[in-house]
């Protein structure tokens, strides 16, 4: 809650917040420290605090914290019935037995078992804040990253940590289900949001200094047809310096049948290396031996062991040790997995083009912005065709997502495996998309969540179905997990000697964008973010132009706007609007 206007602190009191539980047939009635040491009264088999000027009442001493200051306490000790001074007294003493409440036979109580009253609060600061790190803390390894979360409204959906304001590799966002899955999608149970902790794995990122940043987001019922109440809060940004012996910022998780790529970094550039090789069952397959000058341990394999067999194993395990040539002393890092990966490309990728029922038809430039639109699916159509057709949308037009029968279109073709294109404009976030009717005229979101775990890619997996290229052009989508969710990873500017699954674009943005805007009844669309997309169209698809630079195109000719700064390409760069996107294109000849 909100401080007291005029000050920085308000104080809230609420009587009775903890209650004893039930035990021995009824309730143990809190008392006083006196009632507590009479012989008339029941004594207490765990030890009491109470305050030492007599005011409020005994309390068990495990409900205080570990190393709370008890000099203004009197602790009672039940198994010798005195009392001893606070002062000085630590939480963790001997004297502090947690004694457990009995469970059933004799003493328990009856057998209605009545369950124990309780009224514990967690308190946490509004908005987000990472737990435990102050600025200037070194970081190494793998570590847990604890935050809290408190906001006055709305149901906290998503939680994602970044590094210099982008997403770290192999650091998954925190989300839960907040929604009924949308009709004609199958459900997927999510994993609740279980404890407010990033696992991150320091040796993912390089070597440097990095503004670690949480970013939460509260969702709450719509009051209109088009909106999506939500906010997103910050937490404030904390300076670490990341620094590991054995680094892998340049990892790539996956191999096929003839060619897995090792890559990583040692801080030591001058060192002799050796990286040793374990099979599915834990067998020992080999060794890769040599020095560095740089710090770059590159070694491509093709899978045939020392004695020229070749391995099928659908995962391997690597170990990398690295030996300073001028110290002689050494370091080993145990790699992240490797998996086998089977190219389930279709003959030709086919694309789904959507846009979601988000703006009002009268609103300023809205044919403008259909036809840009529908631009997208005239590129699908000519390189692979567009999912779905009659009835759902008409030849080159974008599925129009504003009925429940176009949503159950939408979600089979977003999880067709020959589907491996895709667009989306709509309301969205680091976890959902769309929002979108069902047949009970509530409105729900797809999740990424659910998405991976229909194309196998949560966990990643040998028959995960990889996207070629994806623009999810809504609020906050490059900050998620929604690459993973296509297959795709979220590092930028991959280049295509580094990939042995087909190469793949993931595009979105970091921030909230607004291409519509409403002000005192009168709606509009940026002309300019319309024409983003349209030189974009054209730079891509008819001039030729890498995805890279076609952007780079877009963002000069289209004017003063806010898209491009947030703007987000994961992936290959040097990506041409139909390259890969056959069966015979990949892998390339040697």
């Amino acid at each position: 809650m909100p401080a007291a206007i005029g000050t920085n602190q308000t104080f809230f009191v609420h009587s009775n917040i903890v209650q004893n539980p039930v035990c021995d047939g009824g309730a143990f009635e809190m008392m006083s420290l006196n009632e507590a040491t009479a012989e008339s009264a029941p004594q207490p088999d765990v030890p009491m605090a109470i305050r030492a000027d007599g005011t409020g009442s005994a309390v068990p001493l495990a409900l205080y914290p570990e190393g709370f200051d008890l000099s203004d306490f009197v602790i009672f000790d039940p198994a010798t019935g005195e009392s001893v001074s606070g002062a000085g007294y630590s939480r963790i003493s001997p004297l502090d037995g947690d004694i457990p409440l009995p469970e059933g036979g004799e003493g328990a109580g009856d057998s209605t078992n009545t369950p124990p009253e309780t009224g514990f609060y967690r308190v946490v600061r509004n908005g987000i804040h990472i737990f435990g790190l102050t600025n200037d803390t070194v970081l190494s390894g793998i570590l847990k990253i604890p935050v809290e979360a408190g906001n006055d409204q709305g149901i906290l959906s998503s939680i994602t940590l970044s590094a210099n304001d982008n997403p770290i590799p192999g650091t998954s966002m925190m989300s839960q289900e907040f929604s009924e899955p949308i009709e004609g999608l199958p459900a997927v149970t999510n994993t609740p949001l279980a404890g407010l902790n990033f696992i991150l794995d320091t040796r993912r990122v390089s070597n440097g200094d990095y503004y670690l940043q949480a970013h939460g987001q509260w969702v709450w019922s719509s009051t209109n047809a088009y909106d999506v109440p939500y906010v997103r809060v910050d937490s404030p940004s904390i300076l670490v310096h990341i620094t590991n012996e054995i680094s892998f910022p340049d990892w790539v998780q996956e191999f096929r049948d003839d060619l897995m790529l090792i890559k990583v970094t040692s801080a030591v550039t001058n060192t002799d290396w050796q990286v040793d090789v374990y099979g599915s069952e834990e067998d020992y397959v080999g060794s890769f031996i040599g020095h560095t000058d740089d710090g770059l341990i590159d070694i491509p394999w093709n899978l045939h062991d020392p004695y020229g067999n070749p391995r099928t194993d659908s995962t391997f395990t690597t170990v990398t040790t690295i030996t300073n040539s001028a110290t002689a002393s050494s370091a080993t890092q145990v790699n992240p997995n490797l998996i086998h990966i089977v190219d389930n490309y279709p003959t030709e990728g086919m694309w789904l083009i959507a846009r979601a029922d988000y703006i009002p038809p009268n609103a300023q430039n809205y044919s403008t912005y259909v036809s840009i639109q529908d631009g997208f699916a005239v590129i699908g159509e000519g390189g692979g065709g567009v999912l779905p057709g009659l009835p759902y949308r008409s030849a080159g037009t974008a599925l129009f997502i504003n009925n429940v029968t176009n949503v159950g279109a939408f979600a089979r073709a977003l999880t067709n495996h020959l589907v491996r294109n895709f667009y989306f404009d709509g309301h969205g976030s680091p976890d959902f998309i769309g929002y979108f009717p069902d047949a009970t005229g509530a409105k729900r979101p797809i999740t990424a969540s659910t998405v991976a775990k229909l194309l196998g890619n949560d966990p990643p997996s040998t028959n995960s179905i990889r996207y070629r290229w994806v623009w999810i052009d809504s609020c906050q989508s490059a900050l998620g997990d929604w690459p993973q969710a296509f297959g795709m990873g979220n590092r930028e500017n991959v280049a295509l000697a580094d990939y042995v699954s087909r190469p793949a674009t993931f595009c979105g943005f970091t921030h909230e964008v607004y291409g519509f805007t409403a002000f005192h009844g009168i709606s509009s669309i940026d002309i300019s973010s319309i024409s983003f997309r349209s030189y974009f169209q054209v730079f891509w698809s008819v001039y030729g132009d890498t995805i890279k630079n076609a952007f780079s195109e877009a963002e000069f000719y289209s004017g003063d706007h806010d898209d491009p700064q947030y703007l987000k390409i994961y992936g290959y760069w040097g990506l041409h609007w139909n390259e890969f996107n056959s069966k015979s294109e990949w892998p390339p000849s040697p």
